[in-house]
């Protein structure tokens, strides 16, 4: 006779299989450069992760995907992500850097950075050296 604690084991460990296979990461924040109506990229920030805490500062990190949805290649981008607080107050600012990007093709990159705060909204700002990128900000939706 079989004991029931291995029947107990064994379906444990299929319902912690279950779970990783089923389950589903939050929703990132997408955003589409320059505007969603004409966009040159399309940049997905997945869920930050906080990887440390000292003196009141945060160290958070994201894997960034990076699509170029437009029909000429993107040899160096480079763009300043203001992190904003749920009062639209600036907590902090990074850089996130990508290069050789053909049409089409889509890249992950991480993005890390230390705040004061927990980030309410991003904000892209284009640095003048980013290639076939025009120059303007654009306001992402919350998170």
């Amino acid at each position: 006779m079989k004991s029931p604690l291995r029947y107990i084991f064994s379906y444990f460990c299929f319902l912690l299989l279950a779970s990783c296979v089923f389950a589903k990461d939050a929703p990132g924040i997408v955003m589409y450069w320059p505007n969603q109506d004409k966009p040159s990229l399309k940049v997905i920030f997945n869920t930050f992760r906080e990887m440390g805490d000292y003196g009141g500062k945060r160290t958070l990190v994201s894997d960034v995907v990076v699509q170029n949805v437009s029909d000429k290649p993107i040899p160096h981008a480079s763009f300043t992500v203001y992190m904003l607080d749920k009062e639209k107050v600036r907590i902090r600012n990074g850089v996130l850097v990508f290069d050789d990007l053909a049409p089409g093709e889509s890249t992950k990159v991480q993005f890390q950075c230390a705040t004061v705060g927990i980030p309410a909204t991003l904000t892209l700002a284009a640095h003048r050296d980013a290639e076939g990128i025009p120059a303007r900000t654009r306001l992402c939706r919350s998170t």
